[in-house]
């Protein structure tokens, strides 16, 4: 929603916290994409969070003037956290005590992506790309590449193992084998690939067609699925209109 009410308040929730490498994935990779204002009110909302609980939410115009933005500049900020999927939006309306409607907003922070995960998604590594240029992004790439740490060939790994020193007793009724619930929080990035791989199987098998011909391909196509958005009826089109009657 594309705009700030008056006198309208936020409350913070996050459910991760951010890492050392957190903060460079941030700072390296995500800032030449958002910029200044966006990366700044990110930073502030998450150590913002830690008030949460005693101020009981924050008022659009306090942060504003904190940050020194005005209410465009914020929300034009907000949205590209949004767009990037770092921050989720949640908006209610309720009305006061002299029945004026009042909009009230939860503002969700989720983590960035891990550098593997950064630059394995096709939106935000072509979008760095194209801020940075191909120079400066294969000086970021090979900053967060990380290198085996290995002795040479003369050493040995005598390394002990699990099982030579701990021995796990499972008895019936311990609260460790009830299975783990999916509840349970992990800290992984909001992608912005929209492409569903098994409505493209599903798609596919009603033209009798077999997914695993396009196995060694998938990553390309869900690649050039999330750059360029085609209708999945375009998507299998192209597919067979583009397999040989070899099934290449």
């Amino acid at each position: 929603m594309n705009i700030l009410e008056n006198n309208s308040y936020f409350t913070l929730s996050k459910n991760f916290t951010l890492s050392s490498s957190d903060y460079q994935v941030l700072s390296y990779l995500y800032l030449p994409i958002l910029k200044s204002d966006s990366y700044s009110l990110y930073t502030s909302l998450y150590e913002f969070c830690e008030l949460n609980p005693m101020v009981g939410g924050f008022s659009h115009e306090e942060l504003a003037s904190t940050l020194g933005m005005s209410d465009s500049t914020l929300l034009f900020a907000r949205t590209k956290l949004e767009g990037i999927g770092l921050l989720e939006v949640y908006r209610k309306e309720e009305r006061d005590s002299s029945h004026q409607i009042k909009a009230t907003y939860c503002y969700h922070l989720l983590p960035p992506a891990s550098p593997k995960k950064f630059f394995h998604d096709i939106l935000l590594r072509t979008l760095l790309n194209e801020e940075v240029g191909n120079k400066r992004y294969f000086l970021l790439f090979s900053f967060f590449k990380v290198e085996g740490i290995k002795p040479d060939d003369s050493y040995i790994n005598v390394t002990t193992s699990f099982k030579d020193v701990f021995t796990p007793h499972v008895n019936d009724g311990d609260i460790s084998l009830v299975p783990v619930e999916d509840e349970l929080e992990d800290k992984s990035y909001k992608t912005q690939n929209s492409f569903d791989r098994n409505e493209l199987k599903k798609a596919l098998k009603k033209e009798q067609y077999s997914f695993d011909l396009i196995k060694p391909q998938i990553k390309d196509i869900e690649n050039l699925c999330a750059l360029y958005e085609p209708k999945l009826d375009e998507v299998v089109a192209l597919i067979l209109e583009n397999t040989d009657s070899d099934g290449v």
